[in-house]
């Protein structure tokens, strides 16, 4: 069976949706939908973005707890040198994951890689308080924090600001931009 449809520069299937849409549906097992606007692409994001978000929340406040638990100086978690430290390193790692957004969003979608570096970032935390670097949990939360408010900055506009420094002008004026910012919302 033959289905007419043309594929847009976004790779949705543009035209014949609900006919494609009940082909698929009647197929056994097949649950797949169609859309011509993307706006099913678009939720889905919208959710990792947000399950993304409430996983570093999670983890910082493993973190804040572990903190609190070890009773150390907590000056250093408010040093401007941490703080710094911390938002830049998470731009500096936001951009080059925005670099190349489908290698980033094929490897993050694995559970294991998402549940491997959360117990890395919690067990390194716990490590770095039992060795009395505190700086290093500040580094950390403080980064945490920056991608906490990048998450929201990107759920209220559907923009990643960080995205301008790494695409081109003509890219954004081209309506490109935003797709690739939709395939990298993991953030």
């Amino acid at each position: 069976m033959a289905v007419a449809a043309s594929v847009s520069r976004s790779g949705s299937i543009v035209g014949t949706s609900r006919y494609v849409n009940q082909v698929l549906k009647s197929l056994p097992g097949q649950s797949a939908v169609v859309s011509d606007s993307g706006g099913e692409r678009n939720a889905l994001a919208r959710r990792r973005l947000f399950r993304d978000g409430l996983l570093a929340a999670a983890t910082g406040i493993c973190l804040l707890i572990g903190v609190s638990v070890s009773r150390v100086q907590t000056q250093t978690l408010v040093d401007p040198w941490v703080m710094t430290a911390g938002c830049g390193g998470m731009v500096g790692i936001e951009l080059v994951l925005l670099r190349v957004p489908d290698l980033t969003r094929r490897l993050w979608e694995r559970p294991s890689i998402r549940l491997a570096s959360t117990l890395s970032v919690v067990s390194g935390g716990g490590i770095a308080l039992s060795l009395g670097a505190t700086w290093a949990v500040g580094v950390v939360g403080w980064g945490l924090m920056a991608y906490l408010l990048l998450t929201v900055v990107v759920l209220l506009t559907s923009e990643n600001p960080l995205a301008r420094l790494v695409w081109p002008a003509t890219w954004a004026a081209q309506s490109l931009a935003p797709a690739c910012v939709c395939k990298s919302w993991h953030l």
